[in-house]
C-alpha cells in the first residue's frame, strides 16, 4: 500500500510542468498549444491537499502492531501510556527518548506514521 506525501505530489506536479517546458520548446506553431494545455486535466491542488504531510510520525514495526490493535479495540491514549508494560508497547522505546511519547501520541492523533523499519506509510481507516 502507498501513500502519497506533500513532497511526491509536489515532485509530479513539477515533473509535469518541466514536460510542458520541453514540450513548448518543440512546439513552435500557436494552434497546437491549446492541444497542450487541454491535457494537463490534474487538480493538483485537490491532489496536493489530500496527501499526506511529509513529517509523519516514525515509529518502529512492534509498536506499530501494537497502535493498530489498541485503535482496533478502541482503546484510549491514556489507557495505553497508563498501561504501556501491560499492552506490550515497548517501555524500552518509551523510555529510550521522552520524545518517543510525544511520536506516538501524535501517531495516535493522526491515524497515520512511517514504520521505522521498512518505511512503510501505515494508515488506519477513520471510524465511520
Amino acid at each position: 500500500m502507498s501513500y502519497e506525501t506533500k513532497r511526491n505530489v509536489f515532485g509530479q506536479l513539477l515533473n509535469t510542468y518541466q514536460n510542458l517546458l520541453i514540450k513548448d520548446a518543440e512546439i513552435h506553431e500557436e494552434s497546437h498549444y491549446d492541444a497542450l494545455y487541454e491535457n494537463i486535466t490534474t487538480p493538483w491542488n485537490v491532489v496536493y491537499d489530500a496527501a499526506l504531510p511529509d513529517d509523519l510520525p516514525v515509529i518502529p514495526k512492534e509498536v506499530s502492531d501494537r497502535l493498530k490493535q489498541a485503535k482496533a479495540d478502541k482503546s484510549s491514549l491514556r489507557y495505553m501510556f497508563a498501561c504501556s508494560s501491560i499492552n506490550m508497547l515497548s517501555d524500552w522505546w518509551m523510555a529510550k527518548n521522552t520524545k518517543n511519547e510525544d511520536v506516538f501520541a501524535r501517531a495516535w492523533v493522526l491515524g497515520v506514521w512511517r514504520v521505522e523499519e521498512t518505511g512503510e506509510i501505515v494508515k488506519l481507516e477513520a471510524d465511520k
